[in-house]
């Protein structure tokens, strides 16, 4: 399942660095994966998450020069 290939991560990664009506198919998709189960709408959040974490960090190193 792509939940558990790192597919999530992948369209969250996509949706956050898109703009515009490219992204409804992305926002869909995590929709439907959250709605289906408690355990799918945890692995969409986690991944937001880690996402951002990700995105701070090389914010963070980007700051400092490395």
């Amino acid at each position: 399942m792509i939940v558990n290939a790192g597919g999530v991560a992948a369209v969250v990664d996509y949706v956050a660095s898109t703009r515009g009506n490219v992204r409804l198919p992305g926002i869909m998709m995590l929709g439907y994966t959250a709605a289906h189960t408690e355990s799918l709408a945890m692995a969409v959040i986690v991944s937001k998450v880690k996402i951002k974490e990700q995105k701070k960090r090389e914010l963070i190193l980007f700051n400092l020069g490395y």
